[in-house]
């Protein structure tokens, strides 16, 4: 697992390599906050 930053939003999430070079070479988003893939701050602090 490596953390990237995601250029669009500038935040960083985790993600492993392989996943990465699959989610760009089918053309998705890879940034798990963009995608909508990760909890809003506020309901994990709850």
């Amino acid at each position: 697992m490596v953390y990237w930053q995601c250029k669009d939003c500038d935040r960083k999430y985790q993600q492993s390599i392989a996943m990465r070079v699959e989610k760009f070479e089918r053309g998705f988003v890879s940034c798990t906050y963009c995608s909508g893939r990760h909890q809003k701050e506020i309901y994990r602090l709850l």
